[in-house]
Formats: structure tokens, C-alpha cells, sequence
């Protein structure tokens, strides 16, 4: 295909091999052809090619594949495919079609029926060239290379990533176990995120409360959605603590503690007279009612749709 040189396939074997034998073959190559390499045979209007030994089987390519390789396709196995004998083969080989790229070892032909064109219009009309056939078998090459890089891969690995996905690469396995990964990460940040906004709010709550609840404040907790409220003329109200605190009944119930402690402190805080034993801290609905009563204002504490305290003078 290369350089216009043409051989006829006559009816009977033509052998394709190099000089160096005692009988030399019908069709004389060179580089990277072994000594008996393939055999064409010409039944009629049939032309089968069929190896002459392993190399020929491995080293002869038909559109880019080897002929081994066409042959298993074809369901003929290895140890049958080779053809020891220069007469009629009795073995199966590959018939040989109008247009065929055929290369034997660094040497590239075009088969052609007369009958269906002359090679000289084939090659001219650029429907096939040597660059071509070329291409062809480099683009062959490398997808057997990958499919043996693959088996190999099978090999070493196993199964460890076939979980991820059948028929897929290996780096496009890995790629999507990386993401995964990732997504897991960012989730992990995400929450502890979350936990420690939760955490700084409930300091902030307590602190607002500590400090807002320290004049004579009233503290209402509704048993539906656990709130606290403050309410006292005067006093400056902050809304966002009503609509911050909506959190869970031990997070109430930490607030309502907190509160507590800070009336006990106060209450200590206050110097006894001699000889008068230290004023009894009391419970946060008994200073409640008690600041209620001077201040005349009314609480009530809900304890459910049905149920509930009233305190008032």
C-alpha cells in the first residue's frame, strides 16, 4: 500500500514469509515477518488467510486487529487457527473481503476483487491509504493495551471498586468515591457548624437573661411552645429573646434554672440585721407574686388548655 507494489493471489496457497527459507514463499517481506508467517488460499471466488505460525497469528492484522484476534471472534480457537501446511488448509481461517487493510508485520496491503475495482482507482479516490491503515491499527493497539492494563488492574485490586459502578474506568470509579467523601465532609462541617451557633445562642439567651430578669422582671412560661417572656413598665422589651427561646423543654427548663439562681444570688446578697437570721431564698413563682402584689400587676402560669393558676390582690 506504501509503495505500489502488488501480488496476485492465484488459485491454491500463496505463502507469505521471507527468503531465508529453503523453499521461499510465494510473497517475499521483510521486516517483522517470520519465515513461514501466513498463508492466503484461493477457493473459487473465495480468499481465506489463515497463520502459519503463533507470530503470524499475533503479527498479521486485518483493519487494525490481529488476526488471532478475528479468528477467536470468528469462534475458531487458538490451537486451531494455525496452518502447518502449504495445500488446503483443514483448519478455519478468514475470508478475506473487497477493501480488507492486511498487514503483515511492518508491511500494509489493501485486498481487492477485480471484479469490484482496480487498486490503483482505490487508492487514488483516497478511500484508502496507508496513513489511514495506520491510524487503524494504532487506535487497535492502544484499546487492546487498555483492556490488558484493565485485566491487570482486575487483578491486583479485585473487586474493591466495582462497587462503585460496573463497566466504568478506574479513575472515574475513584473520582466518584472522592465525592462521596467530600459531600460526607462538608455535611460533618455543616452540623458542627450548627452545633456551635446553637451553642454560642444559648450563652447569648442566658446572659440576656441574666441581665434583663435582674430588675424585677416576670417571668411566663407558656406550656405550648416553652417560652420566656419579660414584660415590666418601664423596662426596655427585647422581642428577639420571645422569638429565639423556642428550642427544646430542657433548654426551657436550663433557662428557668438559671433564673432561679440568679434571684438566690441576690437575696444573699442583702445583709441581715443582728441578731435576724438571713432571709429565706424563695422560688421563682413566690418572688413573682410577691413583686406582682407590690407593683400591682397579675401573672398567671398556664398549665394547659384546661388547666391553670391565677395569682392577683
Amino acid at each position: 500500500m506504501d509503495d505500489g507494489i502488488f501480488h496476485k493471489c492465484h488459485r491454491g496457497s500463496a505463502d507469505a514469509g521471507t527468503e531465508e527459507e529453503e523453499t521461499p514463499p510465494n510473497i517475499e517481506l521483510g521486516e517483522g515477518v517470520a519465515r513461514n508467517h501466513a498463508v492466503v488460499f484461493t477457493d473459487g471466488d473465495k480468499c481465506i488467510l489463515f497463520p502459519s505460525c503463533e507470530r503470524g497469528a499475533t503479527e498479521t492484522f486485518v483493519n487494525g486487529r490481529s488476526l488471532q484476534q478475528v479468528l477467536s471472534d470468528l469462534g475458531v480457537e487458538e490451537d486451531a487457527q494455525i496452518c502447518r501446511q502449504s495445500e488446503k488448509p483443514e483448519v478455519s481461517g478468514y475470508e478475506l473481503q473487497h477493501g480488507d487493510r492486511v498487514i503483515f508485520g511492518r508491511h500494509y496491503f489493501v485486498f481487492v476483487v477485480p471484479s469490484m475495482g482496480s487498486p490503483e482507482i482505490m487508492i487514488a479516490s483516497g478511500k484508502v491509504d496507508y496513513v489511514e491503515a495506520r491510524n487503524e491499527w494504532q487506535v487497535e493497539q492502544r484499546s487492546a493495551m487498555q483492556r490488558r492494563f484493565s485485566g491487570i488492574h482486575a487483578s491486583i485490586f479485585g473487586g474493591s471498586l466495582m462497587g462503585l459502578g460496573a463497566g466504568k474506568s478506574g479513575a472515574l470509579q475513584l473520582a466518584e468515591r472522592d465525592e462521596v467523601i467530600e459531600a460526607q465532609r462538608a455535611e460533618i462541617s455543616e452540623l458542627k457548624q450548627q452545633l456551635a451557633a446553637a451553642k454560642a445562642e444559648i450563652r447569648e439567651l442566658k446572659h440576656i437573661a441574666g441581665g434583663t430578669l435582674a430588675s424585677s422582671t416576670v417571668a411566663h412560661i407558656l406550656s405550648g411552645d416553652y417560652r420566656l417572656e419579660t414584660s415590666q413598665a418601664g423596662d426596655i422589651k427585647i422581642d428577639r429573646i420571645s422569638a429565639a427561646i423556642k428550642k427544646t423543654f430542657t433548654e426551657s427548663i436550663d433557662k428557668m434554672m438559671a433564673v432561679e439562681a440568679l434571684l438566690s444570688r441576690k437575696q444573699r446578697r442583702a445583709t441581715p440585721e443582728s441578731g435576724d437570721s438571713a432571709p429565706r431564698p424563695g422560688s421563682i413563682l413566690r418572688r413573682a407574686v410577691s413583686e406582682g402584689s407590690r407593683k400591682d400587676m397579675r401573672v398567671r402560669v398556664g398549665l394547659g388548655e384546661s388547666e391553670g393558676l391565677a395569682v392577683g390582690n
